[in-house]
């Protein structure tokens, strides 16, 4: 009678102690899903600030190239000017060394003289025409790296 006693109030306990054991499964359970929500968050913090640096880094890379065309422009701008002054200034010395050559009754000094001065008059003639076509490479050239410039612009905006 004693074992049968014991036997029942051993089994009251477990039938008892089933709500507590699924009380502490369920704590257990909330507890796992609390860190695991922890860790989803502490990743998506991460990611949301690893995505706030590339935003950053693809606006200064923008910005930058946004400056970059601007000293771009301002470069073919001059070039391209200084293109037709230097074609006047070969024009005005062709003139010049027409003249030169021009036989003139009224023209007075030596064929010294006037050889010594034509030959000024090529030799400057030929560096304006030097100078003239390095301006226009440097312009070809700035124009490219304009068009470079555009692109990384466009990748920068694209990120």
């Amino acid at each position: 009678a004693l074992l049968v006693g014991a036997a029942a109030v051993s089994a009251d306990s477990v039938e008892s102690a089933g709500p507590v054991a699924v009380a502490v499964t369920d704590s257990l359970d909330s507890e796992a899903a609390a860190t695991k929500a922890e860790t989803e968050l502490a990743t998506a913090k991460a990611e949301l600030t690893a995505a706030e640096a590339a935003i950053t880094a693809a606006k200064a890379e923008f910005d930058t190239a946004q400056a970059d065309l601007a000293t771009a422009e301002a470069t073919i701008a001059e070039l391209e000017q200084k293109i037709p002054e230097l074609e006047k200034k070969i024009q005005e010395v062709q003139e010049k060394l027409n003249y030169e050559n021009r036989l003139s009754p009224e023209r007075v000094g030596s064929d010294d003289e006037d050889d010594t001065e034509a030959r000024r008059l090529i030799a400057e003639k030929e560096a304006l025409k030097a100078e003239l076509q390095k301006t226009k490479e440097a312009l070809d050239t700035a124009k490219k790296a304009y068009a470079g410039i555009e692109e990384r612009k466009q990748v920068a905006a694209a990120k």
